[in-house]
């Protein structure tokens, strides 16, 4: 997985719904391959770390649910 150190802050993270500052990564949409190209879903690193070590969290505030990306 290739972690980007920038944010692209003219998207939302699915996971907190912000686009505050921050390294990213790119998760590939469900069902979305075709000729081994994904369509893919930016999110911040730090959400995807805590979405995946606590499932439903409270973050900065900001309530998270388990999502689908």
């Amino acid at each position: 997985m290739r972690i980007f150190d920038n944010y692209n802050t003219s998207t939302i993270c699915k996971i907190c719904g912000t686009n505050k500052e921050g390294k990213a990564v790119l998760i590939p949409k469900a069902y979305s391959v075709e000729d081994g190209i994904a369509e893919c879903e930016q999110v911040h690193l730090d959400c995807l770390d805590l979405q995946l070590i606590l499932g439903d969290c409270q973050t900065d505030g900001i309530s998270c649910a388990k999502t689908k990306l």
